[in-house]
């Protein structure tokens, strides 16, 4: 996470398949990083604010979402912990496995295409995605 310039935080079973995806984006040169969440509640904000550091874009990627909110629980409460620092990330939420179907690399491989477009517009136009639903 030190050098990543896109990243994506998330939780449970997919975390194995982005790792891998982080991997191999990395030997391809792309600063790609994550961070795996153990534990939701107490939510950690002062871990997850020290784990994202400096990274300028970040990807939530959940199974999950919230009828009527602004957004999926796991995005909510990183932009809550997030909201009083001053450098903080462009930040996307992906919502992806809905009715239990798989998060595929090839999906894993979008959400990262759409964040380094982010990077490279330094703008978020679409805050909650939905991946292969």
């Amino acid at each position: 996470m030190e050098d990543a310039e896109v990243a994506v935080i998330g939780m449970g079973s997919m975390m194995g398949t982005i790792r891998e995806v982080v991997d191999e984006l990395r030997a391809e040169g792309v600063k790609a990083g994550m961070i795996k969440l153990r534990l939701y509640r107490p939510f950690p904000t002062e871990e997850i604010v020290k784990a994202i550091g400096k990274v300028p874009v970040l990807g939530i990627m959940e199974k999950a979402y919230s009828i009527g909110g602004p957004g999926a629980p796991l995005y909510m409460e990183v932009k809550t912990a997030l909201y009083d620092e001053k450098n903080k990330p462009l930040i996307a939420d992906y919502i992806t496995g809905l009715g239990g179907k798989d998060t595929s690399p090839e999906m894993i491989r979008d959400v990262f295409a759409r964040l380094q477009k982010i990077k490279e517009k330094g703008a978020v136009t679409d805050p909650v995605n939905y991946i292969g639903v």
